[in-house]
C-alpha cells in the first residue's frame, strides 16, 4: 500500500510538472513566433533578400541618396573650383 501511495505522488507530481513544462515550451514558442515576425518586418523595410539587398526598402533608399549627395556635392565642388579660378585669373591680370 504505501508503495502505490508513493507511485501515485511521484506520478502526479510529474504530471504537474509535464504541464510546467509545457507552459513554458508554449510561451517560448510563443515568443519566437514573435521574433521571426520582427525580423520579417525588418528585412522587408531594410529590403533584404536571399541574394543581397534589393531595389527597395531602407538600405536602398539611403544608397540612392548617398549617390544623389555625392553627385551634388561634386558638382558644387566644380563650381566652387571654376568660380575661384576665374577669380584668381580677373585678380592677376594687370588693370589698364
Amino acid at each position: 500500500m504505501f508503495d502505490s501511495v508513493t507511485q501515485a505522488g511521484l506520478r502526479a507530481q510529474m504530471e504537474q510538472h509535464l504541464l510546467m513544462v509545457e507552459e513554458v515550451l508554449g510561451g517560448l514558442d510563443q515568443f519566437v513566433q514573435g521574433l521571426e515576425r520582427r525580423i520579417a518586418r525588418i528585412e522587408d523595410g531594410l529590403g533584404l533578400e536571399p541574394d543581397g539587398v534589393s531595389t527597395s526598402g531602407w538600405v536602398a533608399d539611403l544608397q540612392r541618396v548617398k549617390a544623389e549627395l555625392a553627385t551634388k556635392l561634386s558638382e558644387s565642388m566644380f563650381t566652387f573650383v571654376e568660380s575661384w579660378h576665374d577669380h584668381r585669373q580677373e585678380v592677376r591680370r594687370p588693370q589698364a
